[in-house]
């Protein structure tokens, strides 16, 4: 936390500051609790736990072990000036040149920018 060259706080002072207004407002205000449900592979749970006020503040987590699969990823070779063009005829390529008989089964994740 602290300033920044202008004179403004951060932006984790800013965030904790405004998730506390929020909490207190909803409280005078008598609303149902806000519940939230994060599903991630990667994410660092105690700084998402930290964020929102820690254990104390009623966050709890949940933990499932996960399972790895064999992941092949692809990329085109040069830029695209239509990118989700690309991305849907690459998909559909494979999507259809798959082997019918599901040799290969599996899904594809496609990231945009």
């Amino acid at each position: 936390g602290g300033e920044g060259p202008d004179g403004e706080r951060d932006g984790g002072d800013r965030d904790a500051a405004a998730a506390a207004r929020m909490r207190t407002t909803s409280r005078n205000l008598r609303l149902p609790e806000l519940k939230v449900i994060v599903m991630s592979a990667t994410l660092d749970v105690d700084l998402f736990v930290g964020y929102f006020g820690g254990e104390g503040a009623g966050v709890r987590t949940l933990s499932v072990r996960g399972r790895a699969f064999p992941v092949e990823v692809l990329h085109t070779p040069a830029a695209q000036e239509d990118y989700m063009e690309a991305a849907l005829s690459t998909v559909m390529r494979i999507h259809t040149e798959a082997p019918p008989d599901g040799d290969a089964p599996g899904d594809v994740l496609v990231f945009l920018p």
